[in-house]
């Protein structure tokens, strides 16, 4: 049997165009900047809390995960403080409205997705497609962590 052109660049990248990453900046929503070193909790559009996926945050503020197959919608929240204590949160949520509750995987591949600032009206940013942001608050380090 033979494959044309088009056959063959099906086969070689069938699993890569099945396969979608996102890619999440997590941003201090006080300042704009970019934070690294925390986690946030991807949740996946159906009625079972135990589906999620933990994404670590680089050094450089950025993270990705794999979007799962037949899921149309995801939410963001905040992650498991990294260390010895994973059950707590190292941070808020500064993402206003209730944006990140129910994401839709198409927006966030064609266009991007950035969600209200709930922190500073003066801080937002921009997403290229495969990408979201994800505001954050900052707890001071003489403060206790979230629980």
């Amino acid at each position: 049997m033979r494959l044309g052109l088009t056959g063959v660049f099906l086969v070689l990248f069938a699993g890569q165009v099945l396969a979608q990453t996102v890619t999440v900046h997590l941003i201090n929503g006080d300042n704009g900047k970019l934070v690294g070193g925390k986690n946030v909790t991807i949740r996946w559009d159906d009625d079972d809390f135990l589906n999620k996926v933990v994404v670590p945050i680089d050094k450089l503020g950025v993270g990705r995960f794999q979007v799962v197959a037949g899921k149309s919608y995801f939410s963001m929240e905040e992650g498991p403080k990294v260390g010895k204590e994973p059950n707590r949160v190292a941070y808020g949520d500064c993402s206003s409205g209730g944006d990140t509750s129910k994401i839709p995987i198409k927006t966030v591949m064609e266009r991007g997705f950035v969600p209200g600032n709930g922190c500073s009206k003066k801080v937002s940013a921009s997403a290229k497609p495969g990408e979201v942001v994800f505001f954050a608050k900052l707890i001071p380090w003489w403060m206790p962590d979230m629980q």
